[in-house]
């Protein structure tokens, strides 16, 4: 069922006409009458009904001081062989004793 309505052309566009608030507030009472008939429909169903989610609350930020003693700098070296490669010599030769001699890479 389509009801069409016609809005008279000598109403400005900076002012909704009494009609489309009226409207408004009727698709807004239908909507919620028909989330609490589903939520009748999931209760009886033995289903939970929708929840309603509080919108989340963002954090203050904290003291600039607290975070630089939280943060720790790195103390340890790297060892010598690690220098400018990304993997470590056994993990390198392992990896290419899996290439070619046991075929790992290759299709079945």
């Amino acid at each position: 069922m389509t009801i069409k309505l016609s809005i008279p052309s000598d109403i400005p566009p900076e002012e909704p006409p009494p009609l489309v608030d009226m409207l408004l507030e009727v698709i807004h009472g239908q909507q919620e009458q028909i989330q609490q008939l589903k939520d009748e429909i999931a209760r009886l169903k033995g289903q939970t009904p929708k929840p309603t989610i509080k919108p989340s609350i963002v954090e203050k930020p904290g003291k600039p001081e607290a975070v630089a003693l939280e943060k720790r700098p790195g103390s340890a070296k790297l060892p010598a062989e690690i220098a400018g490669s990304h993997f470590g010599t056994v993990l390198q030769s392992y990896i290419l004793y899996q290439y070619y001699h046991a075929h790992v890479t290759q299709p079945l």
